[in-house]
């Protein structure tokens, strides 16, 4: 006789929240700079940091080191010269990227990729869209710049997949 088996249901765990970019450092190319959190302009795109010596944090999707495309962007320059990620194209795979949190927690990326792309044409599905790595993306202007439109022509964007657990 085959005796009916019970099933017991057990509490999910609660998923450690992760906290929110504080500072990002970038040693190979000398960046240590303040993440401001950012969310969308009135014309549906990604927000911009307010100093052109600090990044931005795209705080609709992913927080850096959760699974998913965390996204930070920089301004390459300003009317003044070289801004943040004046050098960011220096990068290469294994460059170093870290984020410390608002609770003083690294989390420690690493290069695996750096992609150009024409402004209009950015596959905005890999830049921010959900996967189950633990990725962050690093994007700002590139290319040539449009006099009339007030914009570079290209995208920059630097892959990184976390390599270190917080610490």
């Amino acid at each position: 006789m085959v005796m009916p088996i019970t099933p017991v249901m057990l509490p999910l765990p609660t998923p450690t929240p992760i906290a929110a970019p504080a500072r990002l450092q970038i040693p190979r190319i000398g960046v240590d700079t303040i993440i401001e959190a950012v969310g969308q302009t009135e014309a549906g795109q990604m927000g911009i940091p307010q100093k052109p010596d600090h990044v931005a944090w795209y705080e609709l999707g992913a927080t850096p080191g959760e699974r998913g495309n965390a996204v930070i962007s920089g301004h390459l320059d300003d009317p003044k010269g070289p801004a943040i990620f004046w050098k960011l194209d220096k990068l290469q795979p294994g460059d170093k990227v870290i984020i410390i949190d608002d609770t003083g927690m690294s989390h420690t990326f690493a290069v695996i990729a750096t992609e150009r792309y024409p402004d209009d044409t950015a596959p905005i599905d890999k830049i921010f869209g959900f996967d189950m790595e633990r990725d962050l993306n690093l994007i700002t202007c590139d290319g040539v710049w449009d006099r009339k439109a007030h914009r570079y022509k290209e995208r920059l964007v630097v892959y990184t997949r976390l390599v270190a657990e917080p610490g």
